[in-house]
């Protein structure tokens, strides 16, 4: 009769016999087989990484940890779809190496095409579970250096995790446990999923093209913007030290706004603000990790910009005032050096709001711990983006030297920059005048300060000595300002300086502004119609504008938010913290409820009503 074992049956992997002929056989041997075994071990590996990135995202200072329930199903199902497509992608190279080795077996040995596969999405997954649990429990990681010991570590430990995971995996799903799994499980999961998703894109908003006037000049528009700047320090603005000389020198070309306030007293809310022409009270964006959620994230002036033709960048802060950080879709051809084009994740529906930012986060974030790994390209720290540790991987000169680029190569551009050698309570400064000779033994020094001003007026000079040369300066509109004042104080007045086309209009104004008016005066100077989306007023028709306008402004507690430079930053659960500005005085809600009531240093607004305390405002 022959061996039992050879004869009449055929040894699984996982050491089961099954006879000839039998399903188990068939399953074995035939493509049809091979190819339900591969796919099904690769759909539940890639699935297995997802729900962990899920969860870890959930549970840790993201947009997902305040998402709504409905969020976060939405946010399931595309995962899901998400790893159902890379299970796809993968599934040829798997399902041809596993048929080949079986043909030269003439049994169900070891898939290897699927092992393989299987054993580098595992690799990767665990690579990010050790990362992101060392880094948040120790402070040590991938972000704190380019160690290559520390490179070995966390590769070897990962390759050799995800091989172990992979081979116990395949030994585990086999013969009838698999085709239950396919004809029950797969449908039960990924119908739902489907489902999710097709109604969230049905929900998605549409948002309309932006079109320009029959007579319209479609001019360039540049934002220059220093951190944390009190108009009240610059001599532009009266200050006695000679901080500014260059837009002193030009001040007559420029409508120089006496009195404007910030919306947001930290740069994320700010500067998202400045972009979307809306409140941080309406787009719940006030610091990482907020971002902007579903039609809201078309909602920006550079999306506007974008369908008529302009090349549009962002040269501002990693993580802190970024495109993709917070959200703003089809925003920008380059955000803070990286170009969302060339991702081929852009093209991709990926939804939008929270959903979008983690499909995003997860991928590109998971291959960048790679590239890591493997020494092509080092991870960043977001905190080093704003420290003084070193590691921060965009500097003012780098920002400087792209614009001046831009200027040069760009026919119709819309540059975003905000500088940082403003950016307290020390300053990385490249030339010294007030403080020559001197240290920075403690932080906010004044003479440092005022340095740092003075810098920023020196980057202005190069800009506009760029266009100037160039023949685009009177084409171009040109945007000088800060996001908050010096120490994120919301009731301080900020630079608001417009260098509009021709020089005209200029001239001073005291009329009380916000940084949310700068969106709709490019739209007026552009000849395009304000969206009804916009929340504030083109600064073109300022006589036009009430005296007694109310501006409220939001800040995170500084009081109580805990930040590390080797950890980075987490928001604490409380309220936020209100300042509301009229005429010259401003009342501050604090998140204990206490209400301070003060003058605006420096303001020469005509009015004197004081401003209404503004309602209580919690994040949720």
């Amino acid at each position: 009769m022959g061996d039992p074992a050879t004869s009449e049956q055929v040894e699984t992997s996982t050491g089961a016999r099954l006879a000839p002929g039998g399903p188990g056989h068939e399953d074995a041997l035939t493509v049809a087989g091979v190819a339900a075994r591969a796919f099904l071990l690769l759909f539940v590996a890639c699935l297995l990484v997802a729900v962990y990135l899920f969860l870890f995202q959930v549970t840790k200072p993201s947009p997902l940890s305040n998402a709504s329930t409905g969020q976060l199903a939405s946010v399931f199902a595309y995962s899901v779809l998400g790893a159902l497509a890379l299970t796809l992608l993968a599934l040829p190279v798997a399902v041809l190496a596993d048929w080949l080795t079986q043909r030269r077996s003439g049994s169900a040995q070891l898939p290897l095409g699927s092992l393989v596969m299987i054993a580098a999405v595992y690799s990767l997954g665990f690579l990010a579970l050790m990362e992101n649990f060392v880094y948040t429990l120790a402070g040590v990681g991938l972000k704190t250096g380019d160690s290559l010991l520390v490179r070995l570590f966390f590769g070897t430990s990962a390759l050799v995790a995800g091989t172990l995971l992979a081979r116990l995996f395949t030994r585990t799903i086999h013969g009838r446990r698999r085709h239950i799994l396919l004809a029950w499980g797969f449908p039960a999961l990924v119908l739902p999923a489907c489902v999710l998703v097709a109604a969230d894109w049905a929900a998605t908003e549409k948002v309309p093209a932006a079109e320009a006037g029959a007579a319209s000049d479609l001019v360039n528009v540049v934002i220059l913007s220093s951190d944390g700047i009190n108009a009240d320090q610059m001599s532009v603005y009266g200050y006695r030290r000679e901080t500014t000389p260059f837009l002193e020198s030009k001040a007559s070309e420029f409508r120089l706004f006496e009195n404007a306030f910030t919306n947001n007293g930290n740069t994320t809310g700010s500067i998202t603000s400045l972009l979307t022409g809306r409140s941080p009270l309406s787009t719940g964006v006030v610091y990482p990790p907020d971002l902007l959620e579903g039609a809201d994230t078309f909602r920006s002036l550079p999306h506007m910009l974008g369908d008529l033709g302009y090349y549009r960048s962002n040269w501002a802060v990693p993580h802190y005032a970024d495109g993709q950080t917070q959200n703003l879709v089809d925003a920008f051809d380059v955000d803070n050096g990286y170009r969302p084009a060339d991702s081929l994740l852009s093209a991709l529906p990926l939804g939008t709001g929270p959903t979008r930012w983690f499909l995003m986060e997860s991928l590109e974030g998971t291959w960048r711990l790679a590239l890591d790994v493997l020494g092509f390209q080092g991870l960043e720290n977001p905190y080093s983006q704003v420290g003084t540790v070193a590691g921060n991987t965009l500097r003012d000169e780098a920002r400087l030297r792209a614009v001046v680029d831009e200027i040069r190569t760009k026919p119709r551009f819309f540059i975003n920059t905000h500088f940082m050698v403003s950016h307290g309570p020390t300053f990385m400064l490249s030339e010294s005048f007030f403080s020559r000779g001197d240290e920075q033994a403690a932080g906010w020094s004044r003479d440092f300060y005022d340095d740092s001003i003075r810098q920023f007026d020196s980057y202005v000079e190069r800009v506009y000595e760029e266009l100037r040369e160039s023949g685009k300066l009177d084409r171009t509109i040109v945007i000088v300002t800060s996001d908050h004042g010096m120490k994120y104080d919301a009731s301080k007045r900020v630079p608001l300086m417009i260098r509009f086309p021709q020089a005209t209009p200029s001239g001073p104004s005291n009329l009380n502004v916000q940084r949310l008016d700068v969106a709709p005066t490019v739209l007026d100077v552009l000849g395009v119609a304000q969206p009804r989306w916009m929340e504030a007023k083109s600064l073109l028709q300022v006589d036009n504008l009430p005296a007694d306008r109310q501006f409220t402004a939001a800040n995170i507690n500084m009081e109580s938010r805990e930040v590390s430079q080797r950890r980075g930053f987490r928001i604490p659960d409380s309220p936020l913290m209100l300042t509301a500005i009229r005429c010259d005085s401003f009342v501050r809600l604090r998140p204990n409820g206490d209400i301070m009531r003060g003058h605006v240093s420096g303001s020469t607004a005509q009015c004197t009503t004081p401003p209404d305390v503004p309602s209580r405002y919690t994040k949720e």
